[in-house]
């Protein structure tokens, strides 16, 4: 049973052995068919002036220096499994929660991911 997930923009969706493989011209990125082992985990994007209020002791990222940003360095997110932490509850630039499938989708955007990296990035 292969599960359905939307087409990111300009990608070619191949299907090899229980993985789908999204062709980008600048990137391939495996996606497993099977999110079950993420069913249990959220992710939460908010503004980066917010991200001192996050309590690394409460959530999978392990540092303020080492969470993603978005490509204009204006916002990030966190993830966790199970309860929301208060520390994210209580963020009031929140966008979210997303799950695993969601979350995918978003970071391959254009607000994520920088469609010129600079050289000697690729």
């Amino acid at each position: 049973m292969n599960q359905k997930i939307p087409p990111i923009n300009n990608n070619t969706k191949k299907t090899f052995n229980s993985s789908i493989l999204y062709i980008n011209i600048k990137n391939i990125k495996i996606i497993p068919e099977q999110y079950g082992i993420y069913d249990n985990r959220k992710f939460m994007i908010f503004n980066i002036s917010e991200l001192n209020q996050i309590d690394f002791n409460h959530v999978l990222e392990t540092s303020a220096d080492t969470v993603r940003k978005s490509v204009d360095e204006t916002k990030t997110f966190v993830k966790w499994d199970g309860a929301m932490p208060d520390c994210v509850l209580n963020l009031t630039t929140k966008e979210g929660p997303y799950t695993y499938e969601d979350i995918l989708i978003i970071l391959a955007g254009p607000e994520w991911t920088d469609s010129n990296p600079p050289e000697g990035m690729i």
